[in-house]
């Protein structure tokens, strides 16, 4: 049993046993040793060992996967022993030389794109070394056959693909018909030197070769020029993107917060006139709001500040040395931003508790009547603000702003033979407290006359009160064998109501039901007769209405002509 050793050459792994892994490190330090002093060094190393791997990999099949001591002596053999040779001439180089050593095996000759020779792609040039004849000779029978056939130029177009350009070393020695072992490696790299040198001598040598450096320095001239004055002109339009980006939003949020009917501002296009500090104020002190405003007019300022320096700092191209300015502006931002947080977080200790206040109104109201639940809308008609604080909208008249709020109403089976409805008033405050007070200052209106009930579609919050998210909501309990009667407008304030027929909302409105064990249960589809009656008695009134209007103007018309004639 030998110890075996995985290892990488060239990039191929390979195990190896004991005794041959101690050889071949032998006979690779040799070959380093030798080559590493010479300017070439590396690239001859590493095709010897890009040859080695290739011969291992000949020598390793599926019934033998390690390499042994014999097989690192073939190699040895084929690639020879640095000391065998002593440092080669290249100008003397023969392409085709004697073989020194019989006994070593021969690689055959394989087919490859000879890049060295070639004049377009190397074809004829591989093919000439293929055969050891003159690659001119291959050329001539290319174009010959082309100009009377026409189809040497197809031919050499798919040679070219098919046929493996030769990019190793290795394989230019099997283009040539050589041993691929260390001295024609090493042969070769030093004759592509030495071609390469030779090259760019002859070319310092020519009459060209100043107007060739002069017009590569001029072209790399412009081209950098060119990219300093293209990278100019990015700068400068970023710059003027920054700066008018940053007025515009600066100028839109300074007519924001302090004129709300700025062309500019986008309050100015929502159907309100009320300025931020003036919703601020429903919700905080006057102080912190002031507080609250300067903070974050210092927070958005002093970036969009320094967009707009940036902008013009990139137009201009101007240096500024005033380093303090910068310092303060920052420390003003930091207080400024943790004054906004601190105002924040004040403000939202006043929503830490919620309570609700319930009142219970008991109606009276015969059985056998049916009770008519209407909407009053007297809010509805004034409503104009897009403002809204969660259930809340705010709104202003001539009086002033105020805030109302969407009521919701339930309607369900009562327990006994009484109606009974149940107004719940819940709000949040700082405290518990606080919040029972707040739930008491909620105004809601809502009458009874006879059998008919009206309710206003919205509640209102006393004067000087703040939003604290109040809410509004009615329970409505109808006893067994009630029948009931939804007036158009009452979708406004109805969730949904139990019934047999499965409607949703709004489609309850205009429809006598009676009230089951299991909810309402429909009795007539629509009616409009108690809407045409209601409708009725209200032109009437307005009629009265238009008429005493006109007896004013009337006598108001009398007592001028009067005052006319005394003049």
């Amino acid at each position: 049993m030998k110890k075996t050793i995985r290892i990488n050459i060239s990039g191929y792994i390979f195990h190896i046993d004991d005794d041959a892994y101690k050889q071949l490190e032998k006979y690779l330090n040799s070959i380093t040793v030798k080559f590493s002093a010479t300017k070439d060094g590396k690239e001859i190393i590493s095709d010897i060992e890009a040859r080695v791997a290739e011969l291992f990999q000949n020598q390793t099949n599926d019934e033998k996967e390690v390499i042994n001591i014999n097989d690192v002596k073939n190699v040895i053999d084929i690639m020879g022993q640095p000391e065998e040779f002593d440092d080669i001439e290249v100008e003397q180089y023969d392409e085709n030389p004697v073989d020194e050593s019989k006994k070593k095996s021969k690689t055959g000759k394989k087919i490859f794109r000879d890049s060295d020779e070639r004049l377009v792609g190397g074809v004829c040039s591989g093919i000439a070394s293929y055969f050891d004849i003159d690659p001119i000779a291959v050329r001539i029978i290319f174009i010959l056959t082309t100009l009377m056939y026409g189809t040497s130029a197809i031919i050499y177009i798919i040679l070219w693909i098919i046929i493996p350009e030769a990019k190793t070393t290795t394989q230019k020695l099997e283009m040539y018909g050589k041993n691929v072992n260390i001295s024609n490696i090493e042969k070769i790299l030093r004759k592509e030197l030495i071609t390469v040198k030779k090259s760019f001598k002859k070319l310092r040598e020519s009459g060209n070769y100043d107007k060739v450096v002069d017009l590569i320095k001029d072209s790399v001239d412009f081209f950098i020029k060119f990219l300093v004055g293209v990278l100019k002109a990015i700068l400068v339009f970023f710059g003027i993107v920054f700066t008018l980006v940053g007025v515009f939003t600066l100028a839109t949020f300074i007519s924001s917060v302090f004129f709300s009917d700025s062309p500019i501002s986008p309050l100015s296009w929502a159907n309100t006139i009320i300025t931020p500090s003036g919703i601020l104020e429903l919700i905080s002190s006057p102080i912190d709001v002031r507080f609250i405003l300067i903070s974050i007019s210092i927070v958005v300022s002093i970036p969009l500040l320094a967009i707009i320096y940036g902008g013009l700092k990139l137009i201009f191209r101007f240096e500024s040395k005033n380093k303090a300015t910068g310092i303060i502006m920052f420390i003003a931002w930091f207080f400024a931003f943790f004054s906004v947080i601190f105002l924040t977080l004040k403000t939202a200790r006043n929503f830490k508790t919620n309570e609700t206040v319930n009142k219970v109104y008991n109606i009276d109201n015969k059985l056998d009547d049916t009770l008519v639940l209407k909407i009053d809308d007297r809010y509805d008609k004034n409503i104009y603000s897009e403002i809204q604080l969660g259930d809340i909208r705010v709104n202003e008249d001539v009086s002033g702003i105020y805030m109302i709020g969407r009521v919701r109403m339930q309607v369900v089976k009562s327990i006994n033979d009484n109606i009974e409805m149940t107004i719940k008033k819940h709000s949040h405050g700082r405290t518990t407290n606080d919040a029972v007070e707040n739930s008491k200052k909620i105004i809601y209106d809502w009458q009874q006359q006879d059998s008919v009930i009206s309710f206003a579609s919205y509640f209102k919050l006393s004067d000087g009160e703040k939003w604290r998210n109040q809410e509004t909501k009615i329970l409505l309990k109808i006893p067994i064998g009630m029948k009931i009667y939804f007036s158009k407008g009452m979708e406004k304030l109805l969730r949904h109501v139990k019934n047999d027929q499965a409607y949703w909302g709004g489609e309850i409105i205009g429809q006598y039901w009676i009230m089951t064990n299991n909810g309402l249960s429909l009795i007539k589809s629509k009616s409009k007769t108690i809407e045409n009656k209601n409708e009725t008695m209200l032109d009437s009134n307005e009629m009265k209405i238009d008429s005493l209007e006109i007896k004013i103007e009337n006598n108001e018309l009398e007592k001028m002509k009067e005052e006319i004639k005394k003049m």
